[in-house]
């Protein structure tokens, strides 16, 4: 399965449902050095893709849903963005 979350720096607050507190600076500085603002990640942190504006994001996981039928996987995907 695949998750949505929010990634926010850890400024000593508590995570809430669906977050991921950023703990050491790696994600969110190449984000923004990057300009993006949505990411497609492996759980072993593989970055599959990446858009500039979350109304990108349905696009990225169309494409992803090409490659994986394109070997074989056929699976439905659904893009959720967390505003």
């Amino acid at each position: 399965g695949a998750s949505a979350v929010r990634v926010e720096a850890d400024q000593g607050q508590a995570a809430q449902a669906g977050e991921f507190l950023e703990t050491d600076a790696k994600f969110l500085p190449f984000m923004r050095e990057h300009g993006i603002t949505a990411m497609l990640v492996r759980p072993d942190f593989y970055v599959y893709g990446a858009v500039a504006g979350p109304g990108q994001a349905g696009g990225l996981v169309d494409k992803l849903a090409r490659d994986l039928a394109r070997h074989g996987f056929h699976a439905s995907l659904t893009a959720a963005c967390a505003a």
